[in-house]
């Protein structure tokens, strides 16, 4: 990883930066996600939730309804892509497009059919 200077630290202050940054390793990519409130982007995505969670936040909690509540405050936006096609397969039945919710299937129907698929809304 390459880490740039940063200017108001000195070289000790900078090294042992660098130190921590390595040894907290993705604890720092949660940290920064859950920082800048960005949609959150995956496919099936139920269990990395819960091991990021478990692994990088907090024990997870007692009930589904509590977990899921304290994972929208940290990601206040969750797209999951196969809930996403789940939602999609009725609409676009006619297209025959959907007859698979796998990633790759997926990406095939929406790179070769998706302007077609939006212009008729």
């Amino acid at each position: 990883m390459t880490m740039h200077r940063i200017p108001y630290l000195n070289d000790e202050q900078e090294a042992a930066y660098s130190r921590n940054v390595a040894d907290l390793g993705f604890t720092c990519v949660f940290r920064e996600l859950v920082k800048s409130k960005k949609p959150l982007i995956g496919h099936n995505m139920l269990v990395d939730l819960c091991l990021v969670y478990e692994n990088f936040y907090r024990s997870l909690p007692d009930s589904y309804k509590e977990f899921k509540h304290n994972v929208h405050q940290l990601f206040p936006l969750i797209i999951d892509t196969k809930q996403l096609s789940f939602q999609l397969r009725k609409p676009l039945e006619s297209y025959d497009l959907l007859e698979f919710n796998g990633l790759p299937e997926l990406y095939e129907a929406f790179t070769r059919y998706g302007s077609l698929l939006c212009s008729n809304r």
